[in-house]
């Protein structure tokens, strides 16, 4: 069980026990809200898509990319989710034709699928890349262009 779980069981708990307690007699029930929270950072929820939060850029020819893609993995309402024993693959989506070469599929680790040695093998402009991930909505890059 996660803490975020734990946290709305004992909030429940909480609250129901303080109900049961106030209703069987001359004391009106009440209703009291304990808030929980784990060092006060807001949890996020369940995984549902996508998100580049580094565009790929500098690429050349057959040579890894300067800046490599950063995917994050985020609940709908945009909050960062460690997704864990989940995997991203990232493939070419539209372009003049070339083909992705590296590691294309990495593991999500603390939220973030990190890729370290993708390249296009062929010079060009407008090439868009996709990143998927079983169960989750998928994310385009930014066009950008290969150099020769």
């Amino acid at each position: 069980m996660n803490k975020a779980f734990l946290a709305g069981l004992v909030a429940f708990l909480i609250l129901a026990i303080s109900l049961s307690t106030g209703c069987g007699g001359s004391q009106p029930a009440t209703t009291k809200a304990t808030q929980i929270s784990s060092g006060g950072t807001s949890k996020a929820g369940i995984p549902v898509k996508l998100v580049f939060v580094t565009q790929p850029a500098g690429a050349k020819a057959g040579v890894p990319f300067n800046t490599q893609p950063v995917i994050m993995v985020q609940d709908a309402d945009g909050n960062k989710v460690d997704a864990q024993a989940t995997s991203v693959t990232i493939i070419v989506y539209s372009g003049p034709g070339g083909s992705i070469y590296g590691t294309t599929t990495v593991d999500v680790v603390g939220g973030l699928a990190t890729f370290k040695d993708l390249s296009i093998d062929k010079a060009g402009t407008g090439y868009v890349l996709i990143a998927t991930s079983r169960g989750l909505t998928s994310a385009k890059s930014e066009p950008f262009d290969v150099t020769p």
